[in-house]
């Protein structure tokens, strides 16, 4: 049975400050990188924050070539992140390719 969940007086809901990118192929993002996080998690992966022209931030979290491309840019830059889609690398493994655009 489905139970409806009536809206209680005095109670907002808080939604989280950021986003994850799940980005699929072609999809892109833009505006003002505002940080860059180094060994996040049990894989010790890099996140960049973004801010988009809605004024929301985005985390994205770091792949073997992002992370390399994100070697030159530094905080407040204006970059686009465009999603390329992944490479069969053989041996079973992949690696997801990502342009880098940075605003002059």
């Amino acid at each position: 049975m489905i139970q409806l969940i009536k809206k209680e007086e005095n109670w907002r809901r808080i939604k989280p400050k950021s986003n994850v990118w799940c980005p699929k192929k072609g999809d892109k993002i833009e505006g003002v990188l505002k940080e860059k996080k180094e060994n996040i998690g049990q894989f010790n992966a890099n996140q960049y924050v973004v801010c988009d022209k809605n004024d929301e931030l985005i985390i994205i979290w770091g792949k073997t070539q992002l992370d390399q491309l994100m070697q030159e840019i530094n905080i407040d830059d204006y970059i686009r992140i465009i999603y390329n889609g992944i490479l069969n690398l053989g041996d079973n493994k992949q690696m997801q390719l990502y342009t880098l655009d940075i605003k002059d």
